[in-house]
């Protein structure tokens, strides 16, 4: 089955490319010539029903689980080449899951941060303390820098762990499920801050998520995963064309209905 939509390339411009993915597990087929480009500064939605092998692309692009078919590209660099992870942050899901009795602060935390861009033995520098710094600004988080982590809400955390991934400053950032604990203020201010991200610090976004309403909302690219993937650009355009009522057919089922719930 061929994808109904087919993206806009600029090649000079690739921050992650896949071309003919195609990946077994277990004996079950759970990703099928899956092909799309993202571009430097896109935020892109992944939806797409349970067990759809949403997760499982992710630690695709991530180069933690290798592809029998097709390829993988970060920074127009094969996956396999790859070294310059410093350039790319990762949030998997359930991350604020995070043991309460853990003795370690905000700040401490937000540190970790900067360890993909330090050399074995380094010690912080006063360059990385700057980036811890602006990185706690950023997410409104510096207030609370002397907090242990187990006394902060699902929210708190999740900003947190964003400041944490905005330390090593990178260029991508791949988040699974982001809102999944958090409340519907606590997701509210998550969204605006990924808005930020993106628009002011011009962080490339994948995000894998159930809130269909947000994508559309919020993302500027839409990939609609269910063992293939429908890769469109304009979510918004989609939906006024109709084109988005037929891939949620294609990877949802027939009978699969939208309700726009406007945030």
């Amino acid at each position: 089955m061929q994808p109904l939509i087919t993206p806009v390339i600029t090649p000079s411009d690739s921050i992650v490319e896949l071309k003919g993915v195609d990946l077994t597990r277990e004996g079950n087929r759970v990703l099928e010539k899956v092909s799309f480009r993202v571009h430097r500064g896109d935020w892109v939605g992944i939806i797409g029903p349970n067990g759809a092998g949403k997760t499982t692309l992710l630690r695709v692009i991530l180069g933690m689980i290798r592809p029998e078919g097709g390829s993988v590209s970060l920074f127009d660099t094969p996956i396999r080449e790859f070294r310059r992870w410093h350039q790319v942050a990762y949030l998997p899901q359930k991350v604020t899951n995070f043991d309460p009795k853990f003795p370690v602060t905000v700040e401490e935390v937000v540190a970790m941060g900067r360890v993909p861009r330090l050399s074995l033995w380094k010690r912080m520098s006063r360059a990385d303390w700057d980036a811890v710094e602006r990185a706690l600004d950023f997410t409104s988080v510096a207030d609370l820098r002397r907090r242990q982590m187990g006394t902060l809400s699902g929210g708190q955390q999740q900003r947190v762990f964003i400041a944490r991934a905005l330390a090593a400053e990178p260029e991508l950032l791949m988040l699974d499920e982001p809102t999944a604990s958090v409340d519907t203020g606590a997701t509210l201010e998550f969204y605006g801050l990924l808005r930020r991200l993106n628009q002011e610090m011009g962080i490339t976004i994948l995000h894998v998520s159930h809130d269909v309403s947000a994508v559309m909302d919020y993302c500027n690219a839409l990939c609609c995963l269910n063992r293939v993937c429908y890769y469109g650009r304009d979510p918004k355009a989609m939906l006024e064309s109709g084109e988005f009522a037929q891939v949620l057919s294609e990877v949802y089922g027939e009978h699969a209905r939208f309700v726009v719930h406007r945030h």
